[in-house]
Formats: C-alpha cells, structure tokens, sequence
C-alpha cells in the first residue's frame, strides 16, 4: 500500500494544561526527559508475502541530539530488533527513556526515530548485538555517559551506513530552547511539553485534518478516537522536572564529604582556636566543592547555588555538635567567606531565585544592580552575626529541600 509520508502531531500530556505557551520549554529554566512511549510497525508485504506468509526483519533506532554552542552529542540506539509478521500491528516499544534530566541550557534537543527492514543475516546479528540494555544508554551529559553514547552511537552509524537499509519510517523533529515565550511554539519549532506523534499515513488513514484532541494512548496503543491507529507510528512523550538532587558519584558531592569529614577532628580539640581552625579547613574544602559543582554541566545554575547552600547549613549543623563543649565565640569569623562561597559572582536577581532569604538580605545591604554579578569585595562591609546568617541559609535549605520532596526526589547527602 502506498506511504503517503510522515504527519507530525503534538498534543497536551494528560494532566497538564493544552495550551501550548504554558507547556514551552524555556532555557535554563528545569531538566528535560524524553521518553519514546510506544512504537508501532505495520506492513502491508510484497505480494509474495500476502500470498504466502511472510515475516519483515525490523530494527527500530532512536536518536537524540543535543546542541549547545559549538557542541553536539549524538546518541544513537537500537531500541528494538524483532522478526514480526506482515499486516498485523507490532508494538516495537515500551517506556523507553531516550534523555533523562537533561538541562535545558542547550540551544536544542532534536528527536529522530528509524523503522528499518534488515535483509541481510549477518546485519541482523549486528543489530541483535546492539539490542541489549547495555547499549541502550539514555542521552546524559556526564563524562562516563557521553564516552559510553559516542562508542555506541559510532557503531550504528556504520551499521547503518554499510547496510543499504530500507527504511519503513524516518522522521525528525528538532526543538529550539529559547528564553521567551511565544504563542504558538510548535509551529515555530520549539520545544515544548506534551506529545509528539510521527505517522507513516496511508490511504486509509491519511489523516488529513485531523482533530488532534481525538489521539490518545490506551495503554501503549495509540488511538483515535476509539479505534487504534493501524499505521506505523511512534511516540514520544516530553517532559521536565524542576530539581534533580544530589549526584553520589560527583567529584564534588566526593569533596563535600572529604569537608564533613574534617569537622570529626573538632571532637578532639581542647581549645576554640584550634576547632575554628578545623572549622576553616572544612570552608576551605567546601569551596573546592563549590567550583567542582560549578563546572558540573548536568546541574542548572540555579540549583547548583541551593546544592552549595544546603551543604553549608549541614555542615554548620555539624560543626555545631560536635563542639558542644567548646564555648562558642560571640563573633562569627567567617562569614565573609562563606557569603563568597554562597554567591560566586551570581547576580542578585538569580541569588533571590535561588536563595529568597540570603538573596534579599544581600539585595538591601549591597543595594547594587541586581542584574550584575556580585563582586566578593562588595561582601567585606557586610556584618552579620552567627545567627542572623545560619537563619537564613537554614531557610533556604528547606525550601530547597520542602521543593525536592514535593517531586518525590530523595536529599542524598551521606557526608
């Protein structure tokens, strides 16, 4: 039967609004992941194949491309490898996640799906090979993860460049990740919260203006209205999350350790000089802590500032027990330090998004422009006692913490 090509369909995930400006991704605003729902292949055969039976050989392959700058990571995956019969329905996947929390500070994301007829044995074998879930790596952007997808991705490319496939479906979609809003995204090829539908259209089902309200997925079928749509097809699902929580295997989360740690010396002091001096040490580590999140490009901006911040409360919490039995100076020497520790040069503006209590008391002490970055010799006039300042990283740390239990996000900090 013949193709009449691939129709792309978006439509609102259930359970968020449909309107498409509220749904917009926007840069440096939360994580994204994609998952490819559901896939479906149907063929209709050669006239041998409806006469006498027959099978198709299908490799289904998913990429993801993220591009930021002058950089471009490419993962490509064999999500599937299957023998299916002609002229019936083949589910070829389930939930697969192709990119999980993946900031949005890229300028794209583009999603590509390939349904392939393998003829050849040896290629089948290949692709066998490649279809296990070792190779199916969701697009992250840490170092281990990247050299494992370019590997990966390399190896198809030449699957796919010596076989000749015969594609059965090839269809793209590209999302820019802009920093403003608009009315219509999708048109204007922006990525966007929601539902995004590939079909390879035919004559019965041309889908020629077709009411994108009636789609809908029961289970891991796509139908529409009540009847499944008996086309080949794929599906995926984009969504976000605000937070993405501590990362135990970081070299920071390491070093924020190695500065937790440290105040254990504090219970064998004797005098207060010398548990300040223990004090300073663990300051000194958090701040190498602070830079290692810094360059961590998993993490937005914003939450790097509350990782930074809630890390400092904890360890102040331990400071303070364990030198219970040392008396405590009336003035605290170290906030300068640690005020420095906690704004890195971030403007006010992002400061009071990220820490709303230090970020406004920072905002009328300096009473700078709050678009400029903080510079750390305006942080030396600034007093402040003990109390007032763990006052307000403490509030900021629940907040941070209150927002990771509302999505179900565990705080993993085993310092």
């Amino acid at each position: 039967m013949e193709n009449l090509g691939i129709k792309t369909f978006w439509k609102n995930a259930d359970g968020i609004t449909s309107n498409q400006k509220d749904n917009q991704i926007l840069k440096n605003d939360c994580y994204i992941n994609i998952k490819l729902h559901c896939a479906n292949y149907i063929s209709h055969g050669t006239w041998w194949q409806r006469t006498f039976g027959g099978y198709d050989s299908i490799a289904l392959i998913t990429s993801l491309n993220y591009k930021a700058g002058d950089d471009l990571i490419e993962a490509i995956t064999v999500q599937n490898r299957k023998k299916v019969k002609i002229e019936q329905s083949n589910n070829l996947a389930i939930n697969k996640i192709i990119g999980e929390k993946i900031p949005s500070t890229a300028d794209s994301l583009s999603m590509d799906v390939k349904m392939i007829a393998l003829k050849n044995d040896k290629l089948q074998d290949k692709f066998d090979m490649l279809n296990k879930s070792e190779y199916q790596t969701a697009l992250q952007l840490t170092p281990k993860s990247v050299g494992q997808i370019i590997t990966i991705t390399s190896l198809i490319k030449n699957l796919l460049t010596d076989s000749g496939p015969q594609y059965q479906i090839e269809a793209s979609f590209a999302g820019i990740i802009s920093s403003q809003k608009e009315n219509e995204p999708i048109s204007n090829g922006k990525l966007t919260k929601g539902v995004l539908i590939f079909i390879a259209t035919d004559p019965n089902y041309p889908f020629e203006n077709a009411d994108v309200s009636k789609f809908n997925l029961k289970n891991y079928s796509l139908c529409y209205g009540d009847d499944e749509v008996k086309c080949t097809y794929a599906v995926f699902i984009i969504s976000t999350d605000d937070l993405r929580g501590s990362d135990q295997n970081s070299s920071w989360f390491k070093k924020y350790t190695l500065a937790r740690r440290n105040l254990d010396k504090i219970k064998q002091a004797k005098e207060q000089i010398e548990a300040e001096k223990i004090y300073k040490d663990s300051i000194d580590i958090w701040m190498v802590g602070n830079t290692l999140l810094g360059a961590d490009v998993n993490y937005l901006e914003k939450e790097k500032t509350q990782i930074i911040n809630a890390i400092m409360a904890e360890l102040d919490e331990q400071y303070l027990i364990n030198s219970q039995n040392i008396i405590q100076p009336a003035i605290f020497s170290y906030s300068n330090d640690i005020l420095k520790g906690l704004t890195g040069g971030t403007a006010i503006n992002s400061l009071k998004e990220a820490l709303p209590a230090t970020g406004s008391f920072l905002e009328q002490e300096l009473n700078i422009d709050p678009t400029i970055p903080i510079d750390s010799e305006q942080l030396k006039n600034i007093y402040i006692t003990r109390n007032q300042l763990f006052d307000f990283i403490g509030k900021d740390k629940k907040a941070y913490i209150d927002k990771l239990d509302k999505n179900n996000i565990k705080w993993i900090i085993s310092l």
